[in-house]
């Protein structure tokens, strides 16, 4: 039976965001990528921008469902990339900030720490609860 519940789990897994665009938008190139796998193995196509100054022209160029933007140290979204989210539509936005502060800098937008679990996040962006 466990070997069964394994195998349907590693198909629901890879559909969870199955077909979502997504924009992960972090300094960081290896916390980057490892958010990127994270939500490319549950089915999202991912692009990676390194600054929020990319981030900014990929929201201008096509619309995203999923948009990430990681704020390590309480870094402020720019001007710019805060406008091109506040006209995101209905894309769920997730600011990964670290602990502590009071209310995200957008009101569209979730927070989350830092630290979060990869499971946990994608979880979060597919609107489900683990069980």
């Amino acid at each position: 039976m466990s070997t069964g519940l394994a195998s349907f789990d590693a198909f629901a897994w890879s559909s969870l965001l199955a077909g979502r665009s997504a924009l992960v938008c972090d300094g960081d190139r290896q916390r980057g990528l490892r958010l990127a796998e994270a939500l490319e193995e549950a089915g999202a196509k991912v692009t990676l921008a390194p600054s929020q100054a990319v981030a900014t022209e990929h929201l201008l160029a096509r619309p995203y469902r999923i948009i990430l933007a990681v704020l390590p140290g309480g870094e402020s979204l720019s001007a710019p990339l805060r406008s091109a989210l506040a006209s995101a539509g209905k894309a769920r936005i997730v600011l990964m900030m670290p602990p502590g502060l009071d209310k995200p800098p957008l009101p569209a937008a979730r927070r989350v720490t830092l630290d979060i679990a990869d499971r946990d996040l994608v979880l979060l962006l597919a609107g489900s609860a683990d069980e």
